[in-house]
């Protein structure tokens, strides 16, 4: 009798904040757990244990994705869930302000990312469907950002690439959701605010909960949205942010 763990599920920008929390959360439950990241240092410094295969790699490169998936199948069997959850502020620029190389970094680690790892993860799933994909978008690809317009612009892409192919794949048994988070509580946002000051309490005044959201808030809804218990929803952007657009 194979005593294998069902869930299998992939995790790009994974080295640290919401990425490893949902690898955390995946292996702590008995899953197996794909972990994808650019950063080797951070990469080499995790002990998840032998339930976690850890990559290093650029989300955005195809022949990375696809090795990391490839091996892991082999390692593990084959994949449940992919959660597509690398990404990059860039430079607080406005649009006259931002240079070609700050619209290449955007672009490539928000957006291109995301097509390369579906283009690579629909295949998968089309060989062990029943399976999901969930996006990591954000409040910004709901509305307009004054101080990171690139961020936005790429942001929207996510979710019109998730909306899309859960037009395209949902009668062949692939769901395609997206989450989308404002202000996490992350190193990528305690960078920007040694930069450009702020703080946590200031924008968790912003939204009735009165509170950031936690790198746990947004992978676990992620890994809700890849669960059985959200098997009739696809094409939705899940708000994580505390009521503030509402």
């Amino acid at each position: 009798m194979n005593s294998q763990p069902r869930e299998h599920l992939f995790v790009t920008g994974a080295a640290s904040g919401i990425g490893l929390c949902f690898a955390k959360e995946v292996v702590d439950r008995g899953g197996f757990c794909t972990l994808l990241d650019a950063d080797r240092e951070a990469l080499e410094k995790l002990q998840l244990g032998p339930l976690a295969t850890t990559v290093w790699g650029d989300a955005s490169e195809p022949e990375d994705v696809e090795g990391a998936l490839k091996k892991s199948a082999e390692i593990h069997g084959p994949f449940t869930g992919f959660f597509n959850n690398a990404g990059v502020l860039g430079s607080r620029n406005k649009i006259h302000e931002a240079s070609s190389e700050d619209y290449t970094q955007i672009l490539d680690v928000n957006l291109k990312s995301v097509w390369v790892c579906m283009k690579s993860e629909v295949g998968h799933c089309l060989a062990s469907s029943p399976c999901a994909i969930v996006n990591n978008a954000s409040v910004s690809g709901l509305r307009g950002s004054a101080n990171y317009p690139l961020y936005a612009a790429a942001k929207h892409g996510v979710v019109g690439l998730t909306r899309s192919a859960a037009l395209s794949y949902g009668e062949l048994g692939i769901r395609v959701n997206a989450v989308a988070s404002s202000v996490v509580r992350t190193n990528m946002t305690r960078r920007e605010r040694e930069q450009y000051g702020g703080s946590d309490e200031e924008d968790g005044r912003s939204n009735p909960l009165g509170r950031v959201a936690s790198p746990e808030d947004v992978a676990n809804a992620a890994l809700w949205l890849l669960s059985e218990k959200a098997t009739h929803i696809t094409g939705h952007v899940l708000q994580i942010d505390g009521g503030q657009n509402a």
